[in-house]
């Protein structure tokens, strides 16, 4: 299956909201050195509790859970979740974290073919560890974010979507509402789109 018919799978249309996305992308030498550069960005993009690391600046700090909430150092799965922790208060439903949902992991190609690609795809979610039902993330459950690191030829690239994004203002806790508001509406969002470009070109920088 070619790159872009698998990126028609993974990545969900656009129906509400906004959306957004970040892309980084290097020209390599040779075949070798673009497989490589690929096989990193892949491997970076699932070592999920360095993506601040690999960001010169950030304001958000994540970490890889089981079905759970307990923190785990494998790759990622689908049904484990991404808690994240963003600069200020985060919401009571999800004892200060936002979290999200793998819902979609796919991977196609090889090393002896044109194209490979990596892709993997997370939704808003509730808490996986506590019994509160609202979704615990400043956009709605019907966001996605969309990871790709994908090679064709002698071009490597990295990119964030996001999709849907709608403001969770539906949630029961009125502190909770209030927040969410402003961090979708604010400079925070922005910089969170700031630090996803940054986290793409960390995947596949040196």
């Amino acid at each position: 299956m070619k790159n872009k018919e698998v990126k028609e799978n993974i990545i969900p249309s656009q129906k509400v909201g906004s959306e957004t996305g970040a892309k980084h992308e290097v020209v390599c030498d040779d075949v070798q050195q673009a497989q490589a550069t690929f096989n990193k960005g892949k491997e970076c993009l699932q070592a999920i509790d360095k993506w601040s690391e690999y960001c010169t600046v950030s304001a958000m700090k994540s970490a890889l859970t089981d079905k759970n909430g307990s923190v785990v150092t494998r790759k990622p799965e689908v049904g484990d979740y991404i808690r994240i922790d963003i600069a200020g208060p985060g919401p009571r439903s999800g004892d200060g974290y936002d979290w999200v949902r793998i819902e979609e992991i796919m991977q196609s190609g090889n090393a002896d073919q044109e194209e490979e690609l990596f892709g993997m795809r997370v939704r808003p979610a509730s808490s996986p560890v506590n019994s509160d039902r609202d979704t615990s993330h400043f956009y709605t459950s019907e966001a996605t974010s969309t990871f790709i690191v994908e090679r064709k030829g002698l071009v490597v690239s990295a990119s964030e979507t996001g999709k849907n994004e709608v403001p969770n203002t539906e949630t029961e806790k009125i502190t909770d509402k209030v927040r969410n508001a402003v961090v979708a509406t604010s400079g925070i969002a922005g910089f969170s789109e700031v630090q996803w470009k940054m986290l793409m070109k960390g995947l596949l920088s040196d």
